[in-house]
Protein backbone atom coordinates (compact mmCIF):
# COMPACT_ATOMS: atom_id res chain seq x y z
CA UNK A 1 0.00 0.00 0.00
CA UNK A 2 2.82 2.50 1.02
CA UNK A 3 4.83 1.49 -2.45
CA UNK A 4 1.66 2.75 -4.46
CA UNK A 5 1.68 6.38 -2.14
CA UNK A 6 5.09 6.97 -3.95
CA UNK A 7 4.44 5.31 -7.04
CA UNK A 8 2.00 7.44 -7.46
CA UNK A 9 3.78 10.64 -6.17
CA UNK A 10 6.67 9.49 -8.85
CA UNK A 11 4.13 9.67 -11.38
CA UNK A 12 3.15 12.99 -10.65
CA UNK A 13 6.32 14.87 -10.17
CA UNK A 14 7.75 12.88 -13.66
CA UNK A 15 4.91 14.17 -15.72
CA UNK A 16 5.00 17.57 -14.62
CA UNK A 17 2.52 17.98 -12.65
CA UNK A 18 4.80 20.01 -9.98
CA UNK A 19 6.48 22.43 -13.02
CA UNK A 20 7.93 25.43 -12.93
CA UNK A 21 5.08 27.49 -15.26
CA UNK A 22 2.59 25.68 -11.83
CA UNK A 23 5.10 27.42 -8.98
CA UNK A 24 2.81 30.09 -8.08
CA UNK A 25 0.55 27.34 -7.29
CA UNK A 26 2.03 24.56 -6.16
CA UNK A 27 3.57 25.55 -2.82
CA UNK A 28 4.59 22.36 -0.52
CA UNK A 29 5.32 18.40 -0.35
CA UNK A 30 3.54 17.37 2.84
CA UNK A 31 5.05 14.69 4.40
CA UNK A 32 2.37 13.36 7.07
CA UNK A 33 3.56 10.91 10.05
CA UNK A 34 1.57 8.30 11.48
CA UNK A 35 1.55 10.04 15.15
CA UNK A 36 -0.73 13.14 12.91
CA UNK A 37 2.56 15.30 13.06
CA UNK A 38 2.91 17.02 9.76
CA UNK A 39 6.11 17.82 7.53
CA UNK A 40 5.96 20.69 5.12
CA UNK A 41 8.77 21.31 2.20
CA UNK A 42 8.95 23.90 -0.19
CA UNK A 43 8.52 22.76 -3.76
CA UNK A 44 10.20 25.46 -5.30
CA UNK A 45 13.65 24.34 -2.90
CA UNK A 46 13.84 20.89 -3.99
CA UNK A 47 15.74 19.56 -6.51
CA UNK A 48 15.37 15.88 -6.06
CA UNK A 49 13.29 12.91 -4.18
CA UNK A 50 15.15 9.55 -3.49
CA UNK A 51 13.66 6.61 -2.48
CA UNK A 52 15.97 4.30 -0.98
CA UNK A 53 15.45 1.00 0.08
CA UNK A 54 14.03 2.26 3.91
CA UNK A 55 13.15 6.00 3.66
CA UNK A 56 12.49 9.04 1.31
CA UNK A 57 15.40 11.38 0.85
CA UNK A 58 14.24 14.80 -0.07
CA UNK A 59 17.30 16.79 -1.38
CA UNK A 60 16.36 20.56 -0.78
CA UNK A 61 18.80 23.58 -2.28
CA UNK A 62 18.05 25.48 1.20
CA UNK A 63 17.98 22.62 3.97
CA UNK A 64 20.24 19.84 2.85
CA UNK A 65 18.81 16.41 2.71
CA UNK A 66 15.59 15.30 5.05
CA UNK A 67 15.28 11.82 5.28
CA UNK A 68 12.38 9.98 6.38
CA UNK A 69 11.87 6.64 7.02
CA UNK A 70 9.06 4.34 5.24
CA UNK A 71 7.62 3.57 8.62
CA UNK A 72 7.50 7.17 9.80
CA UNK A 73 4.97 8.04 7.00
CA UNK A 74 1.40 7.72 6.77
CA UNK A 75 0.54 9.64 4.10
CA UNK A 76 2.07 11.98 0.91
CA UNK A 77 0.85 15.00 -0.38
CA UNK A 78 1.25 18.24 -2.03
CA UNK A 79 -0.99 21.17 -3.09
CA UNK A 80 -1.68 21.08 -6.91
CA UNK A 81 -2.65 24.39 -9.53
CA UNK A 82 -6.68 24.27 -9.44
CA UNK A 83 -8.13 22.59 -12.01
CA UNK A 84 -8.82 25.45 -14.60
CA UNK A 85 -5.35 26.38 -14.25
CA UNK A 86 -3.89 25.82 -17.86
CA UNK A 87 -0.22 26.28 -18.56
CA UNK A 88 0.59 28.78 -21.18
CA UNK A 89 1.85 25.64 -23.50
CA UNK A 90 -1.51 23.96 -23.92
CA UNK A 91 -3.09 26.74 -25.90
CA UNK A 92 0.38 26.66 -28.29
CA UNK A 93 0.18 22.99 -29.03
CA UNK A 94 -2.16 20.79 -30.98
CA UNK A 95 -1.72 16.53 -30.71
CA UNK A 96 -4.05 14.33 -33.49
CA UNK A 97 -3.71 11.01 -34.78
CA UNK A 98 -2.66 11.62 -38.47
CA UNK A 99 -5.15 9.88 -40.59
CA UNK A 100 -4.87 6.58 -42.35
CA UNK A 101 -1.26 5.36 -39.78
CA UNK A 102 -0.60 4.77 -36.31
CA UNK A 103 1.24 8.28 -35.80
CA UNK A 104 0.80 11.00 -33.34
CA UNK A 105 1.66 14.09 -34.45
CA UNK A 106 2.35 17.00 -32.14
CA UNK A 107 2.70 20.82 -33.07
CA UNK A 108 3.72 23.82 -31.37
CA UNK A 109 3.63 27.67 -32.34
CA UNK A 110 7.53 27.27 -30.65
CA UNK A 111 9.84 24.54 -30.73
CA UNK A 112 9.02 21.63 -28.97
CA UNK A 113 12.10 20.22 -26.66
CA UNK A 114 10.39 16.92 -25.12
CA UNK A 115 7.48 14.99 -26.14
CA UNK A 116 7.61 12.13 -23.27
CA UNK A 117 4.89 8.83 -23.82
CA UNK A 118 3.47 7.21 -21.02
CA UNK A 119 1.24 4.25 -20.10
CA UNK A 120 -1.43 4.73 -17.28
CA UNK A 121 0.87 3.16 -14.70
CA UNK A 122 3.02 6.02 -15.24
CA UNK A 123 5.76 3.84 -16.94
CA UNK A 124 8.07 6.22 -19.74
CA UNK A 125 7.26 4.76 -22.99
CA UNK A 126 9.62 6.67 -24.82
CA UNK A 127 11.09 10.17 -24.93
CA UNK A 128 11.69 12.07 -27.79
CA UNK A 129 13.49 15.58 -28.72
CA UNK A 130 12.31 16.75 -31.66
CA UNK A 131 13.54 20.27 -31.53
CA UNK A 132 11.51 21.65 -33.88
CA UNK A 133 7.95 22.71 -33.93
CA UNK A 134 6.72 19.69 -35.37
CA UNK A 135 7.05 16.08 -34.52
CA UNK A 136 5.40 12.70 -35.25
CA UNK A 137 5.43 10.43 -32.83
CA UNK A 138 5.29 6.34 -34.12
CA UNK A 139 2.50 4.31 -31.95
CA UNK A 140 2.40 1.08 -33.69
CA UNK A 141 4.61 -0.81 -31.44
CA UNK A 142 2.31 0.00 -28.38
CA UNK A 143 -1.00 -1.98 -27.66
CA UNK A 144 -4.13 -0.54 -27.57
CA UNK A 145 -4.85 1.69 -24.28
CA UNK A 146 -4.96 5.12 -22.80
CA UNK A 147 -1.33 7.21 -23.10
CA UNK A 148 -0.15 10.34 -22.45
CA UNK A 149 1.73 12.71 -24.17
CA UNK A 150 4.26 15.01 -22.06
CA UNK A 151 4.90 17.81 -23.98
CA UNK A 152 7.36 20.27 -23.41
CA UNK A 153 8.04 23.76 -25.31
CA UNK A 154 9.71 26.77 -24.44
CA UNK A 155 5.98 28.13 -22.87
CA UNK A 156 6.27 24.91 -20.44
CA UNK A 157 5.27 21.40 -20.39
CA UNK A 158 1.70 20.25 -21.12
CA UNK A 159 -0.26 16.98 -20.91
CA UNK A 160 -2.47 15.11 -23.19
CA UNK A 161 -4.57 12.07 -23.24
CA UNK A 162 -4.41 9.74 -26.46
CA UNK A 163 -6.62 6.92 -26.23
CA UNK A 164 -5.14 4.47 -29.15
CA UNK A 165 -8.04 2.08 -30.57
Amino acid sequence: MLNRKFLRLLFFLSMGVISQSYAQYANYLYVYAPDGSTQSLALDNIQKITFTSDELQVHSATEGITTVGYDNIAKLSFTLPPSSVESPSHKTVKVYWEVFTDNIVVKSATSVSTINVFDMRGVLLQCVQPQSPEATIPMSAFPIGIYLLQVGNEDGVSIHKILKQ
